[in-house]
């Protein structure tokens, strides 16, 4: 996972033996976000070094396929800024469902499109996706 280590999902049966609707809708859940996403917690780890995730993220990594995975737990408005990304990052597409994440790079002094770019803005759809957690896929250089 993104820190290195495990989830893990405690449930387990009542004393009859069976499961109680909150864990059946727990486990149907992460199925069903597992099914979409599975590619950004199989195969991953921790991001390298130089990649840091913004506040309310956190970023996995796929040291075989060279891509990083992006979680979003605090849906922005719009724009996401990743600092540091310019120019790491060839192509950007929620996991979900394939859609591509239109990016803008800007150097530090906010111009966009300038030499010694540093941030790469992901333009994200102003409403969250219907998902649990989304997840943009970054395919890097």
């Amino acid at each position: 996972t993104a820190n290195g280590g495990n989830v893990l999902l405690n449930v387990g049966p009542t004393a009859r033996g069976t499961f109680d609707d909150r864990a059946l809708a727990s486990l149907a859940g992460m199925g069903k976000w597992m099914k979409l996403c599975s590619r950004s917690i199989y195969g991953c780890g921790p991001a390298p070094e130089g990649f840091v995730a913004p506040s309310g993220c956190k970023l996995t990594c796929n040291p075989a396929t060279g891509r990083l995975y992006l979680h979003i737990f605090q849906w922005p408005i719009k724009d996401l800024h990743l600092d540091g990304f310019a120019g790491k990052v060839r192509y950007a597409q929620l996991l979900h469902d394939a859609s591509e994440i239109l990016m803008v790079e800007r150097d530090r002094q906010g111009r966009f499109g300038q030499a010694g770019d540093d941030t790469l803005t992901l333009r994200l759809p102003v409403c969250k996706p219907d998902v649990t957690v989304p997840v943009v896929e970054l395919m890097l250089r």
